[in-house]
């Protein structure tokens, strides 16, 4: 006759125990490590640079305008929810300003970029923001010669306003209270005179060739009170500021990009977003370092406001670069998938770097992977 196991209250207890910790495991495993979907992200955006709208024909309203309905059904398909469109990418203006010239972009047609966006995008569901380079005055003689013969601050060539670091390149001296006014003021009639939700910087402060005799304070010291004015200027009309800055911690520190107080004090920005335009096969002394992975979790773990968002901005255009050096972007279709991933529950928000790149067809394959891994799963999956 079998003897009938006697069953302890310490054994059941056990028991359950064990079933409530696999219970919670496979809770975990579907929760926290499910495919991230596009409506984790509360931005998902695109840079439209000024390259870009060179591409664009401008010769009149109507043929632009189509073209412009063209990016807005090329957002929609992807998802797309935000529009960072350069409004000042040389000290000039491609919408109708009072205090810069109008950008070579619009010489002939007169065009108001800016204006156009916003009315062609007015039904849909995307927010536009005014992405400005700051300090950024010419890169060549186009933009030099636009500067020089049209600006009412031409005269401030070869000054202490200006700074030469080669030929035909200049940049605007963050050290002057006379550039920042111009600055600030020139946000202020972007968030005014027109329905964006915003102004966004990208990373260009004092570059390479442009710190003379300054030291890292100083140069911190000068950015900082633009940045701290800016903001007060854009909230004042309830819209919102933000800084894409570079993905390289030590060139941020080096060139005036003082993230750690913009990011711990407030009154700086609403949302800081570095470039992190590197995979995870990145080359050094002969072995792999996974860029992308240290780079976004060294800004992650940045001690940071909660009021301020942390977004990445991804770099499409890597897909097109010659490599010698970061070889993850070769043959990989889910390299930017997978990326999207890795913010996932770190990082709000993600834009493609740039729109050109992103629409190219050779581009389709990452897209569509993009597409059908974060767009058709369920977050109760």
């Amino acid at each position: 006759m079998r003897k009938k196991k006697k069953y302890t209250i310490a054994g059941i207890a056990s028991a359950v125990t064990i079933v409530g910790i696999i219970i919670s495991i496979l809770l975990v495993q579907t929760f926290y490590f499910r495919t991230a979907t596009f409506d984790d992200f509360k931005v998902r955006a695109v840079w439209l640079s000024y390259q870009d709208l060179e591409k664009m024909d401008r010769s009149n309203v109507t043929v632009f305008d189509k073209q412009v309905q063209e990016v807005k059904e090329n957002l929609e398909k992807y998802e797309i929810n935000t529009l960072y469109l350069h409004v000042r990418p040389f000290a000039d203006a491609t919408y109708k300003s009072n205090l810069f010239p109008s950008s070579y972009l619009t010489v002939g047609s007169g065009i108001d970029i800016l204006e156009e966006f916003i009315k062609v995008f007015k039904d849909s569901d995307i927010q536009i923001y005014g992405w400005i380079n700051p300090y950024r005055i010419s890169l060549n003689a186009t933009t030099y010669d636009n500067f020089n013969l049209y600006s009412d601050q031409s005269d401030w060539l070869d000054t202490s306003k200006t700074i030469t670091y080669d030929d035909q390149k200049v940049i605007f001296n963050p050290a002057s209270d006379a550039v920042q006014d111009l600055i600030v003021a020139g946000c202020k009639e972007v968030v005014e005179n027109y329905d964006v939700a915003g102004i966004v910087f990208d990373d260009y402060f004092y570059i390479p060739g442009t710190h003379g005799t300054t030291t890292q304070q100083s140069r911190f010291d000068a950015v900082n009170q633009l940045i701290k004015r800016v903001y007060t200027t854009v909230h004042a009309t309830g819209k919102s500021f933000g800084i894409s800055c570079q993905g390289n911690y030590t060139n941020c520190q080096d060139e005036g990009a003082d993230v750690d107080t913009w990011l711990q004090k407030e009154g700086y920005i609403d949302f800081l977003m570095p470039q992190l335009y590197w995979s995870n096969k990145y080359m050094e002394n002969g072995k792999a370092v996974k860029m992308f992975t240290e780079r976004r979790k060294l800004f992650q773990k940045l001690k940071r406001r909660k009021d301020v968002d942390l977004y990445a901005s991804l770099g499409v255009y890597a897909l097109y670069l010659e490599r010698e050096v970061d070889l993850g972007w070769d043959d990989n279709p889910d390299i930017l998938s997978d990326q999207i991933q890795e913010l996932f529950r770190h990082y709000s928000g993600y834009a493609f770097f740039s729109y050109s790149h992103m629409v190219n067809p050779d581009s389709k394959e990452v897209m569509d992977v993009i597409m059908t891994t974060h767009q058709n799963v369920t977050k109760d999956s």
